[in-house]
Formats: C-alpha cells, sequence, structure tokens
C-alpha cells in the first residue's frame, strides 16, 4: 500500500517559531486537508507521534513509465526547546506513497518515534505535505514532560486499539485508555458537569468565577497490563482520569454534544447568535413557538434578501464550527475566548505564538489601524489548548463595528 523511509537530522540556528506569521493555522481555505495527531510517552527515553489523514485529500498523477495514479506524502517533525528557542531537539521526515489501486477514499494511520527529553515544555512542529501538488499543512503540538501522571503519559483507544485523536467523544464512542506507568495499577475518575458561560466581549472585565474542582461524582477503575477494559461515556460533561489523585494532573475526555463539532441542532445554530443579538433579541429567539423560523426570520430581516442571509448564514456557522475545531479545552471551542473573536471577526490576517501566548492582528502588521489581541495560555489540569484574552475597553468600537457587519 505504500512505502515508509524515516530520516532523523540535526538543526542549527533555524529562525525561531515565534517571528514568523502562523495565520495559515486558523484559515481553512488555506488547508486542502485536515489530519490529526496525537501524542504518547511511551518511557523516559521514547515517545510516539500518531497520525491519520484521508488519501482523498491528495493528488494521484501518473509517472513517467509508469500504469498507475500515485499520491505521495511528506510528514516531518521537528521538536523545538520553546517557541522562541533557535534549537531543535528532534526531527524527522516520513514518506507515504499510496496507489488509486488500493482505494481512494481510505484513511492512512501510522507513527513514528522521536525522544522528548524529560521534565520539559516543548512544541513540536508537524507538517504534511502533498508532494505532487507542493502544498503543505502545518500543525503545532505541545509536548509535556514534566510529569509522569499529565495527560501525554496517557493514551485513549477505539474498540480496535487504534489511537483516538480527538479527546471529544460521543455517547456511543467505545475506548479504553492505556498508561506508560507498569505501576499504575487503577484510575480514578472524576466527573464534572458545568453549565460554563459564553465568552463576554473583549472590552468588558471579566470577572468570572474561579473553577470549582469538587467533582460531581467519583469513581475507580482498574488497570490489567496498564490498560482498562473497554468503556463509554454515558453522560455530558468531563472526564478526568487521574493515576495519582493528590494532584490535579491526569487525563481528560470530554462529552458535548453527540454530532459535535458540527452545528446540527436548533441549540447549536441558537446559542452562538448571543454574539450579535442584543439581550432582548436573544430572549425573543429562545421563546419562540418555532425557534428554527425565528433564526431563520432573523437572517432574514438582518440581511434584507434571502441570497444574502443565505450566505451570512453558511460563513457564520461554518466558523462556529471551525471554531469548534481549533479552540476546543473544557469548553465548546465556539465559546472560548479565541473562538468568539475568530467567529465575529473571522480568521486574523497575522498569527504569532510564543510559549505561553498567542497574537492575532486583524489588518496590515505595524499599521495604527490594525487591531492587536493577545491570549495568555492558563495552567488548566484537563486541557493545553485554553487561552484567555487580555481584555480592554479599547475594543469596544471595534466589536461593535464587527458585530454590524453581521446585521446589515
Amino acid at each position: 500500500m505504500f512505502i515508509l523511509s524515516t530520516v532523523l537530522s540535526a538543526c542549527s540556528l533555524p529562525s525561531e517559531l515565534s517571528r514568523k506569521n502562523w495565520s495559515m493555522l486558523y484559515d481553512s481555505k488555506e488547508n486542502f486537508t485536515q489530519p490529526e495527531y496525537t501524542l504518547f510517552h511511551n518511557n523516559d527515553s521514547s515517545s510516539t507521534l500518531y497520525y491519520t489523514f484521508q488519501w482523498s485529500d491528495f493528488l494521484y498523477i501518473k509517472g513517467k513509465g509508469h500504469s498507475e495514479y500515485t499520491a505521495t506524502a511528506q510528514l516531518s517533525y521537528s521538536l523545538w526547546e520553546s517557541y522562541e528557542s533557535k534549537e531543535v531537539l528532534d526531527s524527522g521526515v516520513v514518506y507515504l506513497t499510496d496507489s488509486l489501486y488500493f482505494g481512494h477514499n481510505k484513511k492512512q494511520l501510522d507513527s513514528v518515534l522521536f525522544h522528548a527529553p524529560p521534565e520539559g515544555e516543548m512544541v513540536m512542529k508537524v507538517t504534511l505535505k502533498d508532494v505532487n501538488r507542493d502544498k503543505d499543512f502545518i500543525h503545532f503540538l505541545p509536548v509535556h514532560t514534566e510529569s509522569r501522571y499529565d495527560q501525554q503519559y496517557f493514551l485513549a483507544r477505539d474498540e480496535n486499539g487504534h489511537p483516538l485523536f480527538s479527546h471529544h467523544l460521543s455517547k456511543t464512542s467505545r475506548f479504553s485508555i492505556t498508561s506508560s506507568s507498569p505501576k499504575t495499577t487503577k484510575l480514578r475518575v472524576r466527573y464534572y458537569y458545568r453549565d460554563f458561560p459564553i465568552a463576554i466581549p473583549p472590552f468588558s472585565i471579566d470577572n468570572g468565577e474561579p473553577f470549582d474542582y469538587k467533582e460531581d461524582s467519583l469513581y475507580t477503575i482498574p488497570l490489567i497490563g496498564r490498560q482498562t477494559s473497554l468503556m463509554a461515556l454515558s453522560d455530558e460533561g468531563f472526564y478526568h482520569f487521574q493515576a495519582d489523585s493528590a494532584d490535579k494532573e491526569g487525563f481528560t475526555l470530554f462529552r458535548f454534544s453527540d454530532d459535535f463539532p458540527a452545528v446540527t441542532t436548533t441549540e447549536d445554530i441558537l446559542t452562538p447568535l448571543r454574539y450579535i443579538t442584543t439581550g432582548r433579541e436573544y430572549e425573543k429567539l429562545e421563546r419562540s413557538p418555532v425557534i428554527k423560523l425565528a433564526i431563520d426570520s432573523f437572517w432574514l430581516e438582518n440581511s434584507g434578501n434571502i441570497n444574502r442571509a443565505k450566505t451570512l448564514i453558511s460563513k457564520y456557522y461554518n466558523r462556529v464550527q471551525d471554531a469548534n475545531r481549533l479552540f476546543t479545552s473544557y469548553l465548546e471551542g465556539w465559546k472560548t475566548d479565541r473562538g468568539m473573536l475568530y467567529i465575529v471577526f473571522g480568521p486574523p490576517n497575522n498569527v504569532y505564538r510564543g510559549t505561553n501566548t498567542e497574537s492575532w492582528i486583524y489588518g496590515e502588521a505595524g499599521s495604527s489601524m490594525a487591531i492587536r489581541f493577545n491570549f495568555v495560555r492558563v495552567n488548566n489540569p484537563f486541557t493545553f489548548n485554553d487561552f484567555s484574552l487580555y481584555r480592554n475597553p479599547y475594543y469596544k468600537e471595534s466589536w461593535y463595528t464587527a458585530v454590524e457587519t453581521w446585521r446589515r
């Protein structure tokens, strides 16, 4: 089915990741495919990067002297001390080739070993390239080895034994959990159900309550040979699996709606409208006898005609789905600070990343007309993807201008 080769190499003094514009990470039009990745630290000297992608996203061509059409993927990775570092700790390249003879719509599922130094916080840049198109997709993964009780020392697998690439599961998803430690004989599971509010506008003062770590229920599951038996998440909420209950660290799985991250239900299309409606408008939509018809009327009244309404609806809810895919942490991506801005303002023109920071710029970098939003990563035991916005009254005018573009 494919030819596999791996090349490990050392790099010296490349440019820092923090100086580059990574806006393509959040622009779905720039990405020809949507690969998925997950990491597992096998022990102190070996870690595994699991990856999967759809071959149907790749270009198949017939080479000279060949009768078959083939596609070639190049997966390369580089492990960095930080976004600001110039030193690459490990790197490698994997080439995979597929033929149409074997079918066009299959998934590639594979892995590559790498070495992550112990007791550190690092970042891995992974690039998947369609060689025939000369197009690539870049992804960044946090790599944490500072504690054996952290989430990357656990791996969730489906009922076929394949790694799970998403921590967001449906009611019917059956899975097991593997621990890297042979000494772990049981996991304590803390179940939480929280009705989290949506993000507040960027100019508002956030007086949110601190998270209450008191679980809604608590139970224990055994491990045999470092692995649990198959199980499922029966209720919506999130489940925190811990080998050491004295600390907050652990491995977390989430149950949102069964179609998540897709927008399919009436609630899915109603609740994100809170960003562009007044309080009175939103309450009227909520109380409507047929909410879906009321939402359609909202878009039609504010757009002026059916064609523009259809365009706005498609654009808005595509952004909601993208926000769910990109920014989900312990709550749905559309509810987060980054999700809110992504939905209302769209993909940023410039994205700069630091070890625990992220900056978005709308407009031309360096221009006095540009708007810059700064985020900081929150130390959260449930996820590495929790970022909080630095709020400022300065954003008020820009926010209402952006909201108004959805309403005319």
